[in-house]
């Protein structure tokens, strides 16, 4: 790679990556869990020339990797810029959760390539250094020395507010009259529900949502869409309509279909839904109560296409409910508070109109009267802390 930006000449450079594939049962996230936890500090000493000491990097990697499958460690993150303590910091915020270290001086080092780990039992090897423990307090204890979370974290998150805001300064609030219509559902009384899952150019969370709903007791079928010809279109669409015919559930899956875009991928899925052939289908799929769920691509596609909120393949106007672009220009990963407005669909079977609460997905078993178990967004009260229960 070579370049220059403004006044700055890029050197010829190589860059290059190492992908490795582990048990998802073994990967730690960086966060701390909770109190209580056990904060160590797996150190890396670096040669005189600050080169990697690579014989001691290997070691630490191996007595990580065996305390990991043992269970023993909860989260763990590696020392980059600003050393142990500015690690300590980023694993803090993620849960807002505190800690006190008495290893003051331990904690100041930039020690990079180190790794910083947590465990619920007390640990004891050579090779860690103890920190300290984490707390349920709004505070960093250095030693005798005491920081505020909430300071610390919003100077870490405003670093780029010059470039991607956090907050939007254009506030506004649209108020569109939320559909008055009761619960009428009446499942068909199946022992085993059939999902028909399409798959489309970009899509890639249907497997995940394949194992998901199988893991509750039901079928699955991928319908591809191939796009590659006028005749494989064609077959997509007869294997879509007939997939439809044979199943209780619709379901329409996420990723990245042309691009993620709402004008992309919502568009190019709705023009498939909006065909009169898996029209027709949809609208038949519809009168026999079928459920319809939407993830990311999916909901954006529903949205596009009228079965939300209308229910049925609307013509959508300039007052129809959309999805347009993030005027903000960042993605933001958070959990947020919504209520409850309309418990009209199946999804929200159990809830009621103005819970408010933090979404989780959760699978809820509603064979109630026959209804099939479904995958649905389940609200949990503010009061709950974020528990299930």
């Amino acid at each position: 790679m070579s370049g220059t930006f403004h006044d700055l000449t890029v050197p010829p450079t190589l860059i290059s990556f190492a992908v490795a594939t582990e048990n998802v049962n073994t990967i730690i996230s960086a966060e701390f869990k909770g109190e209580n936890e056990y904060i160590y500090l797996l150190p890396h000493n670096p040669k005189e020339d600050f080169m990697p000491n690579t014989e001691q990097l290997k070691s630490n990697f191996d007595l990580f990797i065996a305390l990991a499958k043992e269970g023993k460690i909860k989260s763990a993150m590696s020392v980059k810029e600003g050393g142990v303590a500015a690690t300590l910091a980023k694993m803090a915020f993620g849960n807002r959760v505190g800690f006190e270290v008495n290893q003051h001086g331990t904690a100041m080092n930039l020690s990079l390539g180190s790794l910083v780990f947590t465990s619920d039992e007390k640990l004891e090897n050579e090779a860690f250094i103890y920190l300290g423990k984490t707390t349920d307090s709004p505070k960093f204890v250095f030693e005798n020395e005491e920081i505020s979370r909430c300071p610390m974290m919003h100077a870490y998150q405003r670093t780029f507010d010059d470039i991607f805001p956090r907050v939007n300064k254009e506030k506004g609030k649209v108020n569109y009259p939320l559909s008055e219509k009761k619960l009428h559902f009446q499942p068909s009384k199946v022992a085993q529900p059939k999902v028909c899952l399409p798959v489309f150019p970009g899509t890639n969370c249907e497997y995940d949502t394949q194992r998901a709903f199988e893991r509750e007791g039901a079928t699955s079928e991928f319908v591809v869409f191939n796009n590659l010809s006028p005749q494989n279109i064609e077959q997509s669409l007869q294997k879509l309509e007939q997939s439809l015919e044979q199943s209780q559930i619709l379901m329409l899956s996420g990723g990245f279909s042309a691009g993620d875009e709402p004008d992309g991928s919502a568009k190019y899925i709705v023009s498939v839904l909006r065909n009169q052939r898996i029209a027709n289908a949809i609208q038949r799929f519809l009168d026999k109560d079928g459920l319809i769920l939407g993830i990311c691509n999916g909901f954006q596609a529903l949205v596009k296409s009228g079965l939300l909120p209308y229910g049925d393949m609307a013509q959508l106007t300039e007052n129809s409910p959309t999805l347009t672009f993030n005027s903000m220009g960042q993605h933001l990963s958070m959990m947020v508070d919504v209520r409850v407005s309309s418990v009209a669909s199946p999804w929200l079977y159990g809830d009621k109109v103005g819970d408010i609460g933090r979404t989780f997905a959760l699978w809820q078993d509603l064979r109630k009267n026959g209804t099939p178990r479904a995958l649905r967004a389940r609200l949990v009260p503010k009061h709950t802390n974020g528990s299930l229960s």
